[in-house]
């Protein structure tokens, strides 16, 4: 596996001509950044010097705690043998034409919702069928919220939110490392004061960005649901 000098010196043509990429925790990635992380990420390949690229594109604000690159076959990738130091000049050439012509069209438009779930390999992260996946439910459930789409909203959140269990059991829900703990406190909101659906969506975003070590890219934005929520209580 490259280190992050040799990540940045691999990618050093691709960051030169494109100044709206940037380089950190293994990916190369679009800024500016706000509310969906889309790019490529280096990932350990079988032997110590061998890797993989992977596309990848996640949502900034469902509470997740690291970058959720996913692995999908269905997603572009490509391995790099452990010859590939043998020859950095045209591994370097290879690796920045493969990620600016086949990785970085593809989750360029990945900025809204609709358009990341057009892809919903993009969306959940397992070899399971995103659209029976609890993982893809919760995170559309999130993107409906992103677009104030509160009933459908709730009706996805209700498939994946665990039971109710005692007080203190398993700790936080609202920043649990547990996807489906996440939902029991999203769904609450929904059942209960939907105005405050968005100021989550921006706590989230901003645990997520700081928990990623993004902070100095991101620049923090409103979600089309902060308007449509305005004088809006549990309806």
């Amino acid at each position: 596996m490259p280190s992050n000098r040799e990540i940045r010196k691999l990618l050093r043509p691709l960051l030169q001509r494109r100044s709206d990429l940037r380089e950190h925790q293994r990916a190369v990635f679009f800024v500016p950044l706000t509310h969906y992380l889309r790019g490529a990420i280096f990932v350990q390949g079988w032997s110590s010097p061998a890797f993989t690229v992977w596309s990848f594109a996640m949502q900034l604000y469902d509470g997740i705690d690291q970058i959720d690159f996913g692995i999908a076959r269905s997603k572009k990738h490509r391995d790099y043998s452990a010859a590939w130091r043998n020859d950095w000049e045209t591994t370097s050439l290879d690796l920045c034409a493969y990620i600016e012509g086949c990785v970085l069209p593809i989750v360029q438009p990945m900025t809204t919702p609709r358009e990341h779930e057009r892809l919903p390999a993009y969306v959940h992260n397992f070899y399971d069928d995103p659209f029976t996946s609890p993982m893809f439910t919760f995170r559309a459930a999130v993107g409906a919220c992103f677009d104030g789409k509160f009933d459908l909203a709730e009706r996805l959140t209700a498939s994946v939110s665990p039971p109710i269990f005692p007080a203190g059991r398993r700790g936080s829900t609202k920043y649990n490392w547990d996807f489906h703990r996440r939902a029991r406190h999203l769904l609450k909101l929904l059942r209960t004061d939907r105005s405050r659906v968005p100021k989550l969506l921006h706590d989230w975003e901003a645990f997520t960005v700081k928990s990623c070590g993004l902070e100095k890219f991101w620049t923090a934005t409103p979600f089309p649901c902060d308007l449509k929520t305005k004088g809006q209580g549990a309806g």
